[in-house]
Order: structure tokens, then C-alpha cells, then sequence
């Protein structure tokens, strides 16, 4: 409880619960280490959820009736999910007076959620201290190796207090951590420890422990150094931080919808975030925040604020998912800030193609259970397409693997991460809670046997058609098959190193960067290939010298029916012996 008194957010607690009984929004704003968080959640009565899974419940109870007051925390960091839950909750707002919404974000977000939620009170967190801040005299020809420069200067100043760390990306979390560690190793033990602690703040990574044996080697002081990336400040838990060093710049993936793949880019983060790295020192009397950045590349360079992530992301799911609740009577979505309407096109393309929406564009029945799935839609599909295919159990756990692992870093010795196989083990055990749920049949696994691997081919490409390359030279070079970008095998694929490099492959992952690379890739055929892919995707592709391959493999291919076409033959069936509207077999589902 003294701790807690200590926080600034203690001070405006009555002002919160009076703002709170009052009206039916309520804004808090203050920077990190404020209690903003922690503290709001104490104050009212709670169930803590992510906001994937809030959108999840949102299907079955549109109007959340068993909620009294939901807070929405870090809305600052405008994830796709949380733009939308914004958006849509206003409609459940108006439709449950009694509801309450508590909106927590940092100061530079709170004018803007005012003029999209109407008048409604704002309570500001102010913070104790102001750090003070050393700019560098000119931009650093390598970010990351500077960081450790000074990172090892200020522990040989011997100055007390634990240091924080923003970095680029989650790679260069990685690499510090590993050198860190090695360079400890040398170090003299009178300086005292270094522990680093990576925080991931897309993954769900344990943090390593110290070494026990190394422990009593120094006994004078132990300094923890967290390792984050730009977007890692509510991470932070630690109150003894003293230092905090910014590269000032991010590496980040921003999607194109035109070649549907990521390209990963380096920019300056904003000066939103950098201000929030600094609010890490509002508790420390002392702080000091070295910026790996001149002053003036704050205001030429940086923009005010970062961009929300509706605008650079992949749409289909969430598209899917606003589909879904048309059926429960919700008008379009406003959105805090608007995506591209290319990027919004792009989505429902791809659901079409997927067979998920019928002819009218709304969601087909196919669609439905597609969105019961917390999987991208082309990996639901690929679990739909393996119930025909009874491999069902495989494909259940390649869905869990790359829902989690695609990114992991790989143990050195084995290629294995105990943390992602755990958490894979429990995303698994999630989907095959859905697929019993809505009563889809899981064979019996039978993994090995040629006529497996054909069937798990072929409920791959039933969802992953549109990510098809072609090696065009015999050499690795791959070229997409919706576009001309050219790609080559990641290094950490099994093809990579093997003497014969399969000419056509189903990819999961593409991106565009210094080395433009997919991965989690398959070896597919042409003929196999133009049997699941739909006849009018098919047709839409561009012309090249590989539609002419695929077209010679129809006209030696018998036709076989696919997925989508069974769907236009099931619709015609039910054209001829109508049945209960869509909304209604929603119910029953």
C-alpha cells in the first residue's frame, strides 16, 4: 500500500472513481512508471484479457453483457485490434448505457481519443521528474554497437542503477543479450554483474536466468540492463532504472497490399516515443537519458507520432472479423485513424479467394467458421481444407508452430525453443478445443507416409495459393507468382543447403528488405497446384512464363473439383431448396 501511495497516479484516484461514476467513458492519461496501469485496474472491479481476446468473445456475446467496465490499456501502441475495438465498442456502448470504458494512454494520444469519443472527462498523470537528457554531437555510423559502447562505459563509471536500453528491433535484442553475456565473461568481477533481461514486446519469452555458478564471483553489485525495442516502455517494472540509452530509430515491417508482403524498414522513431522514453526516468531524481541522436535530428527528422498500425498491416483478419459482426447487426466501424482503402480491397480480394464471403459480399458459412479461428484466414483455411483431406492432426500443429515459431530464435545446437514449443503446445491446444466446438472431425494422425505429405500439401494450398514462387533459373532466384518481386530461401530453411533446390514452392513468409527472403517454405508441383487453386485467381494472374507452365498442367490435368467450387455448387443446391436465413444458421453455429 506505501508503494502504491507513492504513485502518481495515487494523487487523481478520486477524481477517477468520480469521473468513473458519472460518465460513460473516462480517459487517463500519464506517461510510464506513472500506476496509470496497474493502479486503474485495482480501482475498479476486473477480468484482465488480451485485446485479440476480447475480440474473440465479441462474436458470441456482441454486447459483452457479462463486462461492467472494460479498460483499454496502452491504446497509445494502436494495434490493429485495439483501433477496432474502439471503434466497434461505441456501438455496444450506445446499445448498454450501463457499460463503462476506461481508456488509458500516454499524454501525446489523449486530444485526439477526446475528439473521437465526444466530451468526455480526461484524467492527466503527472510526472515527478524530468530526466535530463545528453544528445550525441553527430548520427552514429552503427546504432547498435554504440549502444554497447556506452552501455559498458557507464558500468565501468561504477555509477549505481539498472539501465534501459531501446534498440531497433527484436533481432538486436538478441544479439546484445548473447554479447553481453560474453563480454561479462572478461569483464573484471569488481565492476560487479551485468544481467541482461531481453522483453520482447511481440513475443512471450521467458526472461533467461543468471548464471547461479557465476553469481558468487561478484558480490559487489549486480546491475540489471533491459533489453527492449522502441515500442518496450510498459515492459519496464523495475523502479531502480538510472539510465536509459535510445538509438532513436526503429526496424519494422510495414505491409504492402499491392504485392501482399512485408517490407522491412529502418526510420526514426517519433517524438512521441522518444518522449516516452524518457518518462521512464519520472521516478528517479537522477536519471540521465542518452540519446544516440544530435538534437536537431529531433525536429527534422522525427515525426510527431508513429503511425497507427491499421495503416500498415495486413487487413484480412480484421476485415473478417468487422464481417462477423455485421451479422450481429453492427454498422461499419468507425476508425480513430482510417486504413488505406487499397489495403481494405486487398482484404476482401483475399477473402473471396479464400471462399470466405458469398456472392453478395457478405460472409459466407464457409467464412463463419473461418472466423471462429485466432489464425490468419489463409491458415484457417489450410485446417478447413484438412478435414477433406483427413490430415487434420498434422495440420493442426504446423498452424501452432508458425502461429508462434516462425520468428523464434532457433537454439544453436538443435534448432529448438523451449519457450515457442510451449507456447505452440498451447495454442494447438487451443484450436482443437474450436475444432470440437463447432463439431469439425480431427483424424487420426498419420504422418510419414507419401500419401500424408501429398495431403498436407494439398490443405496447404488450399489456403496458401496466393503464395506461390517459382525458381526461374535454376539457381534459387524465386520469383512470386502474383508479382515480380524476386526472393531468395532464408538462410534457416532445410531446402537452403540441399543440392537440389526445388523449382516451385508454397511459402508462408515473405519479406522485402536488404535480402529479400521467404521462408517456411514447401515443394509444391504446377499440377497440384491448379487443382486447388480457384479457376478465377488462376485467371487473374498476370501473364509470365510461368502462368504458360500452369496452363500446360491444366490441359493434362482431368478436372477435379476444388474447394470453392464445391461451395458455388453447395450455394446453387440451396438456391434450388431455400433454407433459414444466413443470420439464423449463424445462431445455431
Amino acid at each position: 500500500m506505501k508503494e502504491r501511495q507513492e504513485l502518481p497516479v495515487w494523487k487523481v484516484r478520486c477524481a477517477f472513481m468520480e469521473s468513473l461514476l458519472h460518465h460513460q467513458i473516462v480517459i487517463v492519461s500519464g506517461g510510464a512508471k506513472t500506476g496509470k496501469s496497474s493502479q486503474s485496474f485495482l480501482f475498479v472491479w476486473h477480468r484482465y484479457c488480451t485485446d485479440d481476446m476480447l475480440q474473440r468473445e465479441m462474436m458470441s456475446a456482441p454486447l459483452l453483457n457479462s463486462y461492467g467496465v472494460i479498460i483499454l490499456d496502452d491504446v497509445h501502441e494502436r494495434t490493429v485490434p485495439t483501433d477496432v475495438l474502439l471503434g466497434v465498442l461505441k456501438h455496444v456502448l450506445r446499445a448498454r448505457p450501463a457499460l463503462k470504458l476506461v481508456i488509458l494512454t500516454a499524454p501525446h494520444m489523449s486530444s485526439k481519443l477526446q475528439d473521437f469519443c465526444g466530451s468526455v472527462p480526461l484524467i492527466q498523470v503527472e510526472n515527478e521528474h524530468q530526466a535530463e537528457v545528453v544528445y550525441s554531437c553527430s548520427m552514429p555510423k552503427d546504432h547498435f554497437l554504440s549502444a554497447l559502447k556506452l552501455l559498458f562505459e557507464l558500468h565501468h563509471t561504477k555509477e549505481k542503477g539498472d539501465i534501459v536500453i531501446f534498440l531497433a528491433c527484436e533481432q538486436d535484442i538478441d544479439k546484445a543479450y548473447e554479447m553481453i553475456r560474453q563480454e561479462q565473461s572478461n569483464s573484471n568481477p569488481d565492476l560487479g554483474e551485468l544481467i541482461p533481461v531481453p522483453l520482447y514486446p511481440t513475443k512471450n519469452d521467458l526472461a533467461p536466468k543468471p548464471n547461479q555458478e557465476k553469481q558468487k564471483c561478484y558480490q559487489k553489485y549486480r546491475r540489471k540492463v533491459l533489453l527492449t525495442t522502441s515500442f518496450g516502455e510498459s515492459l519496464i517494472w523495475i523502479k531502480n532504472v538510472n539510465f536509459v540509452i535510445d538509438v532513436g530509430v526503429e526496424r519494422r515491417k510495414v505491409y504492402n497490399p499491392r504485392i501482399r508482403a512485408d517490407s522491412v524498414i529502418t526510420r526514426p522513431i517519433s517524438k512521441a516515443q522518444a518522449e516516452m522514453h524518457k518518462q521512464i526516468l519520472s521516478t528517479s531524481p537522477s536519471g540521465k537519458l542518452f540519446c544516440l541522436y544530435p538534437e536537431e535530428f529531433t525536429y527534422k527528422e522525427m515525426k510527431p507520432d508513429f503511425p497507427a498500425k491499421i495503416q500498415e498491416s495486413n487487413l484480412s483478419s480484421m476485415v473478417l472479423f468487422l464481417k462477423r459482426m455485421d451479422i450481429a447487426g453492427f454498422r461499419p466501424c468507425n476508425f480513430l485513424s482510417r486504413p488505406a482503402p487499397e489495403s481494405l480491397m486487398q482484404a476482401l480480394e483475399d477473402l473471396d479467394y479464400l471462399a470466405a464471403l458469398d456472392n453478395d459480399g457478405n460472409l459466407s458459412e464457409f467464412g463463419i467458421i473461418m472466423s471462429e479461428f485466432p489464425l490468419d484466414p489463409q491458415l484457417s483455411k489450410s485446417i478447413l481444407a484438412s478435414c477433406e483431406f483427413e490430415c487434420v492432426d498434422e495440420m493442426l500443429t504446423i498452424a501452432a508452430m508458425v502461429t508462434d515459431c516462425s520468428n523464434e530464435k532457433w537454439c544453436r545446437n538443435y534448432f529448438l525453443s523451449c519457450s515457442a514449443l510451449r507456447m505452440a503446445e498451447i495454442i494447438r491446444a487451443e484450436l482443437v478445443e474450436i475444432m470440437k466446438r463447432i463439431e469439425l472431425p480431427i483424424s487420426e494422425p498419420d504422418f510419414g507416409s507419401q500419401e500424408n505429405i501429398l495431403s498436407i500439401k494439398k490443405a496447404l494450398l488450399s489456403g496458401y495459393f496466393m503464395q506461390i514462387a517459382r525458381d526461374v533459373d535454376g539457381s534459387g532466384n524465386y520469383l512470386m507468382l502474383t508479382h515480380r518481386q524476386v526472393a531468395q530461401l532464408h538462410p534457416f530453411s532445410s531446402y537452403y543447403n540441399t543440392r537440389r533446390i526445388p523449382e516451385w514452392v508454397l511459402f508462408h513468409e515473405f519479406s522485402i528488405s536488404e535480402d529479400n527472403s521467404i521462408r517456411v517454405v514447401s515443394e509444391i508441383t504446377p499440377s497440384l497446384f491448379v487443382e486447388l487453386a480457384p479457376h478465377y485467381y488462376f485467371s487473374n494472374l498476370p501473364p509470365s512464363e510461368s502462368k504458360d507452365i500452369l496452363q500446360e498442367a491444366i490441359h493434362h490435368l482431368s478436372p477435379v473439383p476444388t474447394i470453392k467450387e464445391k461451395q458455388k455448387t453447395n450455394n446453387d443446391n440451396k438456391e434450388k431448396h431455400p433454407q433459414a436465413p444466413t443470420e439464423q444458421r449463424c445462431i445455431i453455429q
